[in-house]
């Protein structure tokens, strides 16, 4: 099947090390062509799996196998993720572990969880990987790969492995997003006052001033 040239290749694998051992050899059937590989790591994981250390966390170790196999086929290998996003989202999940399910503040903790989990992060991914297309390959998890798949709109040539979508936890992360989206408005409005800016209603009016419409 031929590739979309100007969509980078989604290898949607788990990162579990059964999983990786499976998928191994079409992993390194898809690497030929390929000039960089994105991958659901740490900048560290990347250097260390280069190095030859691995993680003693068996889900960072199955993906840093891949890393692997990417260095010796000559390929830049890029991390998604950084240290800071993954940090904020450990401790808002350790959080949670010590709130009692019935603490009135526990959904909306699950909440922001699910919005650092998937929003934040998967937002800054597509900004590095829109640039790319098929010269590219992108390894994540099945559950952000659904999500990344739709955002770029990567056909189906382009995706190696199947999809999960996981609309339950995205329904929860959406909250949050919306109550962010909220605050951010209310901010621009309050910045705009006091610069002598017109807000809301006002602001349309003056444009269809403006502009006849």
């Amino acid at each position: 099947m031929v590739l979309q040239a100007n969509k980078p290749v989604l290898f949607s694998i788990l990162h579990e090390r059964i999983s990786v051992n499976v998928g191994i050899d079409l992993f390194k059937e898809s690497l030929k062509g390929k000039k960089t590989l994105f991958i659901e790591l740490e900048p560290i994981d990347v250097t260390q799996a280069l190095g030859g250390k691995m993680h003693s966390l068996q889900s960072v170790a199955a993906y840093q196998k891949l890393v692997v196999e990417a260095g010796k086929a000559g390929l830049k290998v890029v991390a998604l993720d950084n240290r800071k996003d993954i940090e904020e989202y450990s401790r808002m999940a350790k959080d949670i572990e010590n709130t009692s399910h019935s603490d009135k503040k526990f959904k909306q903790k699950l909440e922001r969880m699910c919005y650092l989990e998937y929003n934040k992060r998967e937002t800054k991914w597509l900004k590095k990987l829109k640039p790319h297309g098929a010269e590219a390959i992108v390894v994540m998890h099945p559950g952000h790969a659904s999500e990344i798949a739709k955002r770029l709109r990567i056909p189906k040539q382009n995706i190696i492995g199947s999809l999960l979508k996981k609309p339950g936890r995205r329904k929860l992360a959406e909250k949050e997003a919306a109550r962010i989206r909220v605050r951010e408005t209310a901010v621009r409005r309050k910045n705009a006052k006091k610069k002598g800016k017109p807000t809301g209603f006002a602001r349309k009016a003056l444009v269809r001033r403006r502009t006849g419409k």
